[in-house]
């Protein structure tokens, strides 16, 4: 829901501003955290198809900041790969075979090399690798993690205006007349456009279509689109591949940030 996504972005800014460079010097941060920060190093080993626990429990409100080094060698082709489930040097799309997190007997959450999750019930934190088959896996992610509890993140200065919730209501509108286009054209191509003027209609006012960007063999596609209004936020939806604002949104669910 586009308003919920705002809002949690909006409340959680200027956190994960500081999350972002605590990630960067991780060395540093475990000496110099602010109060009730928790800084952790886990290794997930790739043929454990278990959960790895942290130890720790984290509640409700708390936000979670992964950087995840190192690669793992996955199937009987032994081929290697980082936590995006992707190949070294690589850096579009996302693989199969993947760091994810769970919170006590909650949903697995993709996280991939580097990411950050808001928790929404109290719960052991605990991660694993994303796989279907365990015993020809090889090697393990090291990951550092840094916990800020709900009470350190500041809350949300100002609502969003109406001019911004009218800007977004129109990108979300934008984005399901683009859907609607894609499905025209493939029906037409048997494949998704690449690009916004192969769809043949122009963008509504105060719009800018930022990219489109298909999947490969055109089998899926996603969107970000900006309103004038709003020039800070953008919005994105996807089908048939990962939205690239939010690995783990539904499909077709749009997400503005």
């Amino acid at each position: 829901m586009i308003t919920r996504r705002f809002d949690i972005a909006a409340r959680v800014r200027t956190c994960l501003t500081a999350i972002a460079v605590l990630l960067l010097v991780p060395v540093a941060a475990a000496g110099a955290q602010a109060p009730g920060v928790r800084h952790l190093a886990l290794a997930v080993a790739a043929r454990d198809s278990n959960w790895t626990s942290t130890e720790v429990t984290v509640d409700e409100g708390d936000v979670i900041a992964v950087r995840a080094a190192g690669t793992i060698v996955i199937g009987v082709f032994s081929r290697e790969v980082d936590a995006d489930g992707l190949a070294p040097g690589t850096s579009a799309g996302v693989g199969t075979t993947y760091l994810e997190l769970r919170v006590g007997h909650g949903p697995a959450v993709p996280i991939g090399r580097s990411g950050s999750h808001e928790v929404l019930s109290s719960g052991e934190l605990q991660f694993r690798v994303h796989d279907t088959r365990y015993d020809d896996n090889a090697g393990a992610f090291h990951l550092d993690v840094i916990i800020v509890p709900a009470s350190a993140i500041p809350e949300t200065e100002d609502p969003p205006t109406q001019e911004t919730i009218r800007a977004l209501n129109a990108m979300r509108q934008f984005l399901k007349l683009i859907a609607t286009a894609q499905e025209a054209y493939f029906a037409e191509h048997t494949q998704y456009a690449s690009a916004f003027d192969e769809l043949r209609f122009r963008a509504s006012k105060g719009i800018s279509v930022e990219r489109i960007t298909v999947a490969p063999k055109g089998t899926g596609w996603s969107a970000i689109v900006r309103h004038e209004s709003a020039p800070d936020v953008r919005c994105a939806a996807a089908m048939n591949t990962v939205n690239p604002l939010d690995r783990t949104a539904e499909e077709m669910q749009v997400v503005c940030r």
